[in-house]
């Protein structure tokens, strides 16, 4: 394991991300080398033999070398620093894709005409919009709440999983299982473009920067909950794997890690995705104002990018 880490350090060397300091801060550029902490972050996937293995952003492969000994069905990563394109893609069993995965379709990964699986476009396609602004506005003026501030409002996801209930549905293909230890740069909206194909993924394991993963679990009544926190929580249950320190990374980083876990959770209905993503970025664009001072207005358009 000694030998391997090494060897990773020599890709980072040879790919010149140290020497090209600009190109890697711009990719959030610091990868995972510790070996024990690979290995507790692939347990927290468990069980992955036979399964469909998506990692985001592998850079040098010290992760995906220990995805690849719990031998998944297949292992597809996205990677959008093309100098790793060549070392990654002389590992058995991997497929790269040289892309973005901030806006990357999942559902690419997934064999639709032998399995029935519809694309995200299809899935959504006939679903209408069911108006959560005005559902959950009711039912907060019914509590004689609106005074309250955003923070401090009731459990957001539940209530809404209870006003627009997910219709029952058959996810006939086989679902994804996501590792990663996301850039610090674009973490959160490569996340957020993952929870758009929820129902066809079944668990992701990712690390962020503490202060991100933070607001990403934050319970109502409590400074960093927002609507990261709402989206979250309406589409997965989440926890705490561990925190990293810097030392686990090469090249170190300033900040502390998170790796949190989450499971996607059947009571959740993608296609509110854009319409849930529009509410809480109204509801909570000023934390600190009470709901009547602000929710006075129709109802924005579903198509307002939400993270």
């Amino acid at each position: 394991m000694f030998d391997e880490t090494q060897q990773i350090k020599q890709i980072v060397r040879d790919t010149a991300v140290l020497q090209s300091k600009a190109r890697a801060k711009s990719f959030g550029q610091h990868f995972l080398i510790n070996p024990q902490i690979l290995e507790r972050i692939v347990n927290a996937s468990e069980p992955l033999q036979g399964r469909v293995v998506v990692e985001i952003g592998p850079g040098p492969g010290g992760l995906t070398r220990e995805i690849l000994r719990r031998q998944p069905a297949h292992l597809f990563v996205i990677e959008k620093d093309g100098r790793f394109v060549e070392s990654l893609s002389a590992l058995d069993g991997v497929t790269v894709f040289n892309e973005d995965a901030s806006d990357f379709n999942y559902s690419r990964l997934i064999e639709a005409k032998s399995d029935g699986c519809a694309s995200q476009e299809e899935r959504a396609s006939d679903a209408p919009p069911v108006n959560i602004r005005e559902r959950v506005l009711q039912a907060i003026e019914a509590e004689g709440i609106l005074d309250l501030e955003s923070r401090l409002l009731p459990d957001i996801p539940s209530l809404i999983r209870q006003l627009c209930p997910a219709p029952i549905r058959e996810v006939p293909c086989s679902r994804l299982k996501i590792i990663s230890n996301l850039p610090y740069n674009a973490g959160s909206v490569i996340y957020a473009n993952a929870l758009k194909y929820a129902d066809i993924i079944e668990d992701m394991t990712l690390m962020f920067q503490k202060e991100v993963a933070e607001r990403l679990i934050a319970k109502s009544n409590s400074r960093d909950y927002g609507r990261l926190s709402v989206i979250t929580q309406y589409f997965t249950d989440a926890c705490r794997v561990m925190r990293l320190a810097p030392g686990s990374f090469y090249p170190p980083p300033k900040v502390y890690s998170d790796v949190l876990h989450f499971k996607s959770r059947a009571d959740a209905d993608p296609h509110l995705f854009s319409e849930l993503s529009a509410f809480c970025l109204e509801l909570f664009q000023h934390k600190r104002k009470k709901l009547k001072n602000r929710l006075t207005h129709s109802q924005k358009e579903s198509t307002v990018n939400a993270i």
